[in-house]
């Protein structure tokens, strides 16, 4: 029996230094952080960006652009990091439409979750919610050094947004 209470003794006292060990090496790690990022959601019906109309020497931008960019700034606002991402940045967007009433129920409830292929152009709708996002989480829209984007049906219509600082990868 003392043969026993011998080793379990031993083996505790094995079990105490790798535990200890462990713990030293756990300190050396060094795991990066999560790069710094911001994530929103602006409701609203998405619109792509379109060039001011001119008549004659007068501009003009049509208030229904103009009103969504500010929905999507307004729900950038809260999110808002303490520093301007002033790096390189990568945009992750996914536009919700709500399929047209036009089609049937069924249709519709078929289309939730699906990719839209029709209008409007994804390069527009990705530079408003850039346009509308510039000087509320990075410094200028030429920092996104990737885009991932997606436009799909949903019961939601809305823009999910996720702009993240791109770890540095050198020169």
């Amino acid at each position: 029996m003392s043969s026993d209470r011998k080793r379990i003794a031993e083996l505790t006292e094995v079990n105490a230094r790798l535990c200890g060990e462990i713990e030293r090496l756990r300190g050396q790690l060094h795991v990066d952080p999560e790069p710094p990022y911001v994530e929103f959601f602006a409701p609203g019906n998405p619109r792509g960006w379109a060039r001011p109309r001119t008549f004659g020497k007068r501009f003009f931008t049509d208030p229904q652009d103009a009103a969504w960019r500010e929905v999507i700034a307004v729900a950038a606002l809260p999110h808002r990091p303490a520093a301007l991402f002033d790096c390189a940045c990568r945009a992750t967007l996914q536009m919700q439409f709500a399929p047209p009433m036009s089609w049937s129920r069924p249709r519709r409830q078929a289309a939730l979750g699906k990719s839209k292929w029709h209008k409007p152009d994804i390069d527009n709708l990705c530079k408003a919610v850039l346009d509308a996002t510039e000087g509320i989480v990075f410094t200028n829209d030429s920092r996104i050094a990737e885009v991932r984007m997606r436009k799909v049906y949903s019961r939601t219509p809305g823009v999910h947004v996720r702009i993240e600082a791109v770890p540095h990868e050198g020169a």
